[in-house]
């Protein structure tokens, strides 16, 4: 083989392995966006999730935005994953989070002109998570978020009053506790999960005091704490169980990334090296 010959292929050996493009995108963080939130991408290319908070990457369908697709990519709630493109046509992600594909969090490879409409279709779903209700009783309507607070942040129910917890702003929780651990979760307790735009009911089921608070990061110990039928006097009053609240440590995290927002770059490797080394000098004698 002539040394012109082996060039030529050693060449395109080389870039076959090597320039596969890797895209950045930040899951998360002070928004429920995936950013960016499309890239063009070639067969071959990776896709380098970061995650800022509790979040998924999970592959759906144009036509059903919110909906796992069977069989499709995964990522589960991680600190980062990487997704290798296996094709040119367009491929659909969502959040699987309570409430964030509902918030427009999605994602797209090669969406072409299609993004927007998969996005408002997204949208488009409804979302909520509720535990039964009785027809009989008061309805108490719980704003969460606003400010790292429950609004009202404490009130006075009767057996078989419902509470909705109505989740505006930010990626919030409404988790039981107990007075004695304010940001820990109580076993059997309830639980939202994280939501943002939708509601979460629960049923007063009797008298007794019932602790709640968020789980997000250190909102807990910010003091974002709520509580139905909470003493008025003596040891276990609201205000003491907010205070104790503050003086506890985070309870939760989300995980950072120091990742560059839709940033490309090529990717080299010593093994990948390696190999087109041993191939090079396989072709050469020949």
């Amino acid at each position: 083989m002539s040394p012109a010959t082996f060039a030529a292929i050693f060449s395109l050996t080389l870039a076959s392995f090597v320039h596969s493009a890797v895209f950045d995108v930040t899951v998360g963080g002070s928004s429920l966006r995936f950013n960016p939130e499309s890239v063009n991408a070639t067969t071959g290319d990776i896709i380098h999730f970061t995650f800022q908070g509790t979040h998924t990457a999970t592959q759906s369908t144009l036509a059903n935005p919110c909906v796992a697709l069977s069989g499709g990519f995964d990522s589960g709630e991680v600190g980062s994953i990487n997704y290798t493109v296996t094709s040119t046509n367009a491929t659909w992600f969502h959040c699987t989070v309570p409430g964030h594909c509902q918030a427009g969090m999605v994602f797209a490879v090669n969406p072409g002109s299609q993004f927007s409409a998969f996005q408002s279709a997204a949208m488009g779903n409804t979302s909520s998570s509720s535990t039964p209700s009785s027809s009989n009783g008061t309805s108490h309507t719980v704003i969460v978020g606003s400010g790292l607070t429950f609004s009202p942040s404490n009130i006075t129910a009767s057996p078989g009053d419902t509470v909705t917890f109505d989740f505006q702003q930010g990626d919030h929780s409404a988790t039981q506790s107990t007075f004695a651990g304010p940001c820990q979760s109580k076993s059997g307790g309830f639980d939202s999960g994280y939501l943002v735009n939708a509601n979460y009911s629960i049923t007063v089921n009797d008298t007794n005091p019932i602790w709640v608070y968020c789980k997000q990061g250190d909102h807990c110990a910010e003091g974002m704490v709520f509580a139905i039928n909470a003493p008025t006097t003596g040891n276990n009053t609201f205000s003491a169980f907010k205070a104790s609240a503050m003086g506890q440590s985070s309870s939760s995290s989300g995980s950072s990334g120091g990742s560059s927002n839709g940033s490309t770059k090529i990717g080299y490797s010593a093994g990948v090296l390696t190999a087109c080394v041993a191939i090079g000098l396989g072709l050469l004698s020949l």
